[in-house]
């Protein structure tokens, strides 16, 4: 999903994300791409926010298509 949108995930972000797939997936009532898409949406405003914390700094493209845990 991230590569489809053109983005890039630092390791760390990588490995903490298959830490929680790891967890829930053993759940019972675990829904593989909702999960997915939702993590993804929280990692994306996790991102905006520190963005706009860099409101008078020039923010430059990679740091718009990465995100970090």
């Amino acid at each position: 999903m991230v590569k489809n949108k053109g983005l890039t995930i630092e390791e760390n972000a990588l490995e903490k994300a298959h830490s929680i797939f790891e967890k829930v997936e053993k759940q019972e009532d675990f829904g593989n791409g909702r999960f997915v898409r939702n993590l993804l949406e929280k990692a994306k405003m996790k991102q905006a926010t520190r963005i706009i914390s860099f409101i008078d700094t020039e923010i430059d493209k990679e740091q718009l298509a990465c995100y970090v845990s």
